[in-house]
């Protein structure tokens, strides 16, 4: 596989290209030349310039790196794409999540949605039999209505896990359990309000938690997961849209296109931590730009675009 931009990442099936004994994986990062409109890339004498994009990446043509790399393995037949979608206001869990069945001959099973708090079921999402067809995957929403969760803030910082499990229904014996933490907490704004469960805050904030910790920051600094269990909140960037005073950028199609796409893809990282409120789609000048290309829409009704 491959992937074009920064903060995003690079997520590819290898199932096929594996072979019996010793594998190899090679990871190739390119400069900012593979990130350009091609007209404007003099094959002979290639020179990085960040004015003449096609996909957000770069503030300049410093070099580029790589963050962690990950090798995970599932069955055949797997859980994927889980997210949990809670609203204060409307006092419902969606869950959202995708049943692959990477097997040749199609597959019965048995589907089991639930929520757990300290391993102990609270509220059944759903449970059924369905018949995967080979090779395919088939994305699922359930709704349910939940009157009185524990509320996620930064006073009671309560997590919860959405677990999803698959079961032969023959033999009942599990096949597969995707389990994600979650808090149950919708935030929105109401004029020049930030809201948090319904109630108005007004967060300390700070570039970067240090030895005073604020409540509200830009980025989590790779702290999500402890974010999520101490009740500090903040915003991600993603997409990478920076200071580039351009105009081949600012009218080029594909670069826009290419934000968007790598934005939803970005946002799928971090959509069931609760302690990220918002998203910031630009930094500096190209604000109004990205208001006007980039349709302000949380990745689910829960989550609020902060533009900053």
């Amino acid at each position: 596989g491959n992937r074009r931009g920064a903060n995003t990442p690079l997520i590819a099936d290898a199932t096929k290209a594996l072979k019996v004994g010793e594998n190899e994986i090679v990871i190739v990062v390119r400069d900012l030349t593979v990130l350009m409109n091609p007209d404007y890339v003099n094959q002979a004498d290639p020179q990085p310039s960040c004015f003449y994009l096609d996909v957000p990446g770069y503030f300049s043509a410093s070099s580029p790196s790589i963050g962690s790399v990950d090798i995970l393995t599932s069955p055949l037949i797997a859980v994927e794409d889980v997210q949990a979608l809670p609203s204060f206001r409307n006092k419902t869990l969606i869950a959202r999540y995708a049943v692959a069945n990477r097997r040749d001959v199609p597959a019965k099973v048995k589907v089991r949605a639930q929520v757990l708090d300290g391993g102990k079921s609270v509220l059944l999402l759903d449970e059924r039999e369905m018949i995967l067809a080979p090779g395919k995957k088939e994305d699922l929403e359930v709704q349910k209505s939940w009157q009185n969760p524990q509320l996620w803030g930064p006073a009671n910082p309560h997590l919860y896990v959405l677990a999803v499990e698959i079961f032969d229904p023959a033999t009942g014996g599990r096949i597969d359990l995707a389990r994600e933490r979650f808090g149950f907490r919708e935030c929105w704004i109401d004029g020049p309000d930030i809201v948090l469960n319904g109630i108005s805050i007004r967060p300390k904030g700070g570039f970067d938690p240090r030895e005073e910790m604020p409540t509200l920051t830009r980025g989590t600094q790779g702290r999500v997961d402890w974010y999520d269990e101490m009740g500090r909140m903040g915003f991600e960037m993603t997409t990478m849209l920076t200071n580039s005073p351009s105009r081949h950028n600012l009218e080029r199609e594909q670069y826009w296109e290419s934000a968007k796409q790598n934005a939803v893809e970005h946002v799928k990282m971090w959509i069931n931590h609760p302690s990220v409120v918002g998203w910031d789609i630009s930094n500096g000048w190209p604000i109004w730009a990205a208001m006007r290309r980039i349709p302000c829409f949380p990745a689910n009704g829960s989550r609020t675009f902060l533009i900053l």
